[in-house]
């Protein structure tokens, strides 16, 4: 069983979501898996210029793959961790400009993924057409 709730202010380029899942019933009974994804996005100008900033932080399964991600290995595999509790916070900002005769847009950014086995740091880019 899933839900989420999702709420948007286009008008200052906000969005956020909150999305829970559990499994209900399995063959084995003491098989219990539940997941729980918050996320937070800011682009305040349309299109794929200027800054922007999104951040997410899960717990239990993950969020990825909607109702199957329940059943996934990989999900198993990382709520078997020790002590990791499946969780994991990722952020990422970045800042799109002009290019090449402003036909596209160069977008540097900076990422964070954190979990508690492990931390990993990240210089993005991106080109990409412009978008209006």
């Amino acid at each position: 069983m899933g839900a989420g709730v999702s709420w948007s202010d286009p008008q200052h380029g906000i969005t956020a979501d909150l999305k829970g899942r559990s499994l209900l019933s399995h063959v084995e009974e003491e098989f219990r898996e539940q997941g729980l994804a918050l996320s937070f996005a800011w682009d305040p100008t349309p299109g794929n210029r200027g800054p922007s900033f999104s951040s997410s932080h899960s717990l239990g399964a993950v969020a990825a793959g909607g109702m199957d991600a329940l059943l996934s290995p990989t999900a198993i595999q990382v709520l078997d961790g020790p002590g990791s509790n499946g969780q994991q916070f990722e952020a990422r900002l970045a800042y799109g400009v002009p290019a090449f005769a402003d036909r596209f847009t160069l977008t540097p950014g900076l990422g964070l993924a954190l979990s508690p086995d492990s931390s990993t740091y990240s210089l993005l880019w991106a080109l990409a057409p412009m978008t209006s």
